[in-house]
């Protein structure tokens, strides 16, 4: 579709003008944040299927590649039912596949593959780690793809930790310019008494710390779920993990810094994040920018599932309230937080939440922003992202390059009974603003994929260039087979439509003045005769005014008169304008300033 740019004019008067120029530049501020997108990659509205091969590819996993596209790998059970084998696949910016049709396999291995992690490897290729069986328990491998999908570390994988017992759950960064970190769960001591172990590696495959990892923590009872873990700007890292052992079920959050030697650097066996009572679990990490780590997670403390968040310094010292800053304590449980940092020192977080509850159990996905000294920037226990019925789950985080967020989420709200999940996906700018109205007319997510009775589910989302994200999931719209696609969103353009030489049959070219205190010209091209709807919905994505009559072709005009379909003035605000006709649609932002 036509890119809409709508350049923004209005003048006021300096002298004893004051108040009305603050408005001014908030609505200048606020027309330039919220634009239009849509799905981009023309040729499969539908997202591009990344592999379609026979059985399940499940739980996709994504990193740029430095060009603008993605590699992507996931676990691949299209050689046995019994067995997943590691797959992976690059896509280039255009969303073309760049690999062996169907994917590569990054390992030889037939064991059971699970827990998969991947980092860029800075050259255009990845490090992949997974835990498999091919020893008869769960042990640590890791494989390095390049550019052009060859796996470069021997047919045999680099064995990070093989040794007695289970280790699982690998988690794996970046961390300096030319090694990964991984840390991972650990049995080898007991099943009963699992800890935490770490290893590095570097570019060329060669593990740079002790044989099978360091300790990280070998406190007493059980240490799991190392998912906290962030790079330290020094060569090392900084591990968060879940910890049971002040005594019975109740989870703790602990966290410990490694140099680049492996070696820890505060207390023995970790630092007490939050001991809190009741269980806190889940945790999601950021660097702070200084040396420290900014750490999200779901807590009980209030008898309900919370979402609370803290700062850890580079000498291990929390530096908000203690025991966690509450991010949301509403009524209702709040799961799965996710998080990213806003470019400022701060974070944008993200949760499905059941605060709105009734019989039909709906869950929504909220969001907030917190500075860099634990302070909300946003509506007090977050703002509702998406709100309309039903459920919203497992939402995930790109930053957008200005201070804002892509969201995605698994959405219900269309498939015709539970269970069954279409993608969505939003931005919202850095004041928290939604930025894309969707073409239902509100701002609860534009749709990725629909496809009834066709679960799409587990969506990842990555920023590889400022204002673009590529979305990638796993789908069962070929059922009983589970495949993974992709689909790039692009913040600024309207680009759902396909991409033609025809002329379009309807151009929107502007509206003026905007903002506008009493009345605004919002003038339109045809291409041939047709019924035209005009609509204008609020920030809320309600619809507060409709027109439609019947126009030739030519340039027509139609007024804004500021009012609803009651003749009520509207407030002041930013509002959306639609237009339909000739089975397109076009959408410009305008302000009522008066």
């Amino acid at each position: 579709m036509v890119l809409l740019s709508l350049v923004l004019s209005f003048g006021v008067v300096m002298l004893g003008l004051s108040r009305y120029l603050r408005s001014f530049l908030l609505f200048a501020a606020c027309l330039a944040q919220v634009t239009i997108a849509n799905a981009q990659w023309h040729h499969h509205t539908h997202g591009v299927p990344i592999t379609v091969a026979q059985g399940l590819q499940l739980h996709p996993r994504a990193v740029a590649d430095g060009s603008g596209g993605l590699i992507i790998t996931w676990l691949d059970n299209r050689a046995s039912p019994l067995s997943a084998q590691v797959y992976a696949q690059r896509i280039d910016s255009g969303g073309f596949v760049q690999w062996t049709y169907n994917g590569v396999g990054v390992s030889s291995a037939t064991a059971d593959a699970a827990s998969l992690a991947m980092v860029t490897d800075g050259a255009g290729g990845a490090m992949v780690a997974w835990n498999d069986e091919r020893n008869g328990d769960f042990d640590i491998y890791a494989q390095r793809v390049n550019g052009a999908g060859a796996s470069l570390w021997g047919m045999d994988d680099l064995g990070l930790c093989t040794e007695a017992g289970d280790q699982q759950t690998p988690f794996m960064i970046r961390s300096g310019t030319d090694r990964a970190l991984l840390a991972w769960g650990d049995s080898r001591i007991s099943v009963a008494d699992q800890d935490i172990y770490a290893q590095s590696t570097s570019d060329s495959g060669v593990p740079q710390w002790t044989a099978n990892g360091v300790s990280v923590s070998s406190a007493p009872s059980r240490q799991w779920l190392p998912s906290g873990m962030v790079p330290d700007g020094a060569g090392g890292a900084i591990v968060t993990w879940m910890d049971l052992r002040n005594g019975g079920n109740a989870w703790d959050l602990y966290t410990q810094r490694l140099d680049s030697q492996g070696v820890p650097q505060w207390a023995n066996d970790g630092v007490l994040l939050t001991g809190a009572a009741s269980s806190q679990t889940t945790a999601a990490s950021i660097p702070d920018g200084a040396g420290g780590a900014i750490t999200v997670w779901q807590d009980t403390r209030n008898g309900q599932q919370d979402i609370y968040i803290q700062r850890v310094n580079s000498a291990g010292v929390p530096q908000w309230t203690a025991d966690g800053v509450p991010v949301a304590i509403a009524p209702r449980n709040k799961f799965d937080p996710t998080i990213i940092a806003d470019g400022t020192g701060g974070a944008i977080v993200a949760w499905h939440d059941y605060r709105n509850w009734n019989f039909s159990a709906n869950a929504d996905i909220y969001i907030q922003r917190i500075d860099g000294s634990g302070t909300a920037q946003w509506t007090s226990n977050g703002i509702g992202l998406c709100t309309t019925p039903r459920q919203q789950y497992y939402p995930q985080l790109a930053a957008d390059g200005s201070g804002g967020a892509f969201v995605v989420w698994a959405d219900e709200r269309d498939e015709p009974v539970s269970n069954y999940w279409d993608i969505r996906v939003q931005a919202v700018d850095a004041q928290g603003t939604p930025r894309w109205l969707n073409e239902e007319g509100d701002f609860n997510g534009v749709i990725m994929y629909r496809g009834s009775y066709q679960g799409q589910i587990h969506p990842q989302i990555v920023s590889n260039e400022p204002g673009r994200a590529i979305v990638v999931w796993h789908g069962f719209r070929n059922s009983p087979n589970a495949d993974i696609f992709a689909q790039r969103v692009v913040i600024g353009e309207l680009t759902d439509a396909p991409e033609t030489a025809e002329p379009a049959s309807l151009v929107v070219r502007g509206i003026s003045p905007n903002p506008f205190s009493s009345h605004g010209s919002l003038a339109i091209d045809l291409k041939s005769g047709a019924t035209v709807r005009v609509e204008l919905f609020d920030l809320a994505g309600r619809r507060v005014r409709s027109t439609t009559r019947h126009e030739a072709a030519g340039t027509h005009t139609f007024v804004l008169d500021g009012r609803d379909d009651e003749g009520r003035a509207l407030p002041n605000g930013v509002y959306f304008c639609r237009v339909h006709a000739q089975g397109e649609t076009r959408t410009a932002k305008v302000g009522i300033l008066r």
